[in-house]
This record gives C-alpha cells, sequence and structure tokens, in this order.
C-alpha cells in the first residue's frame, strides 16, 4: 500500500523554509524513514485545486497541514509557459520571414513581422489583476499563441 507524504522544503545553505513543498511516496513501512520529520500524509489529490498537479511548483501547506495553490506562483508559472511557447512561434516565424524574404514576397514578410509583434507585445495585455483562482490562471492562452 503506498502513502504519500508532502512537506515544507528547506533552503539547503541555511536551513529556512522556502515556501516550496515536496512530496515523496512510500511503498511500505519499512521505508518509512525516508519521510522527512514534520511532513503530512495526504491523500491521491494533496490540492483541490490542482489534481493533476500542473502546478505543483505553486503548491504550499498551511499551518493545519492543508495543500493549497499559491495564485500568484501560478501565474509565474503560467507566465514562463506562455513564454516558452512564444519563443517557440517565434523561433519557428523567423524561419517562414526567411523563406518569404528569399522569394521577394514583401507583403508576407510583412505579415509575419506584424504577427511576430503581437507575440512580443502580449505579457504586456494580461490583465492579471483579475486572475483570481487557479482555474483562470489555467486558461489564460492569448490568441496569438493558438
Amino acid at each position: 500500500m503506498t502513502t504519500n507524504y508532502i512537506y515544507r522544503l528547506k533552503d539547503p545553505k541555511t536551513g529556512e523554509q522556502t515556501g516550496r513543498v515536496g512530496m515523496v511516496t512510500i511503498f511500505d513501512e519499512s521505508e518509512k524513514h525516508r519521510v522527512p520529520e514534520g511532513a503530512t500524509k495526504c491523500g491521491l489529490t494533496p490540492a483541490p485545486d490542482d489534481p493533476a498537479g500542473a502546478f505543483f511548483e505553486a503548491w504550499r501547506l498551511d499551518d493545519s497541514g492543508d495543500v493549497y495553490v499559491d495564485i500568484e506562483r501560478a501565474k509565474e508559472l503560467r507566465m514562463e509557459w506562455l513564454k516558452k511557447r512564444r519563443e517557440d512561434l517565434l523561433t519557428h516565424l523567423d524561419h517562414v520571414q526567411f523563406s518569404y524574404h528569399c522569394s521577394k514576397s514583401q507583403e508576407r514578410v510583412d505579415s509575419v513581422e506584424e504577427t511576430k509583434n503581437e507575440l512580443r507585445d502580449f505579457p504586456d495585455r494580461i490583465n492579471w489583476d483579475v486572475i483570481k483562482t487557479l482555474h483562470d490562471v489555467k486558461h489564460i492562452l492569448p490568441p496569438c499563441l493558438v
């Protein structure tokens, strides 16, 4: 029978708690020594708002041992993901634009440049103040990234 435990991570240098959490699974009582002191036993879905664990890096443990999602950290994680997606699209568009340039199709070159500018500008157009729940965070996907 497997048992999951969640615990607060500590900075390896200072020993101070970082706010982040770690998780360990043991398969039987003989592995109980692997469970850090102060860890909290948890079920299959420790963070009800994030059952798939997509925002694990934003999970936090409150004083009562319940797991919650730090929405501000979840926003940061989502923005990192969006920026990575944008970089991949920009790289692809660089190749497309170069091919249009070589074929001397200035109209297409300009069109690709407009698309690239939309990609560059999207972070400034996200209104993070209205994002209050993890559900909201999960649904941030500007049209230019689709």
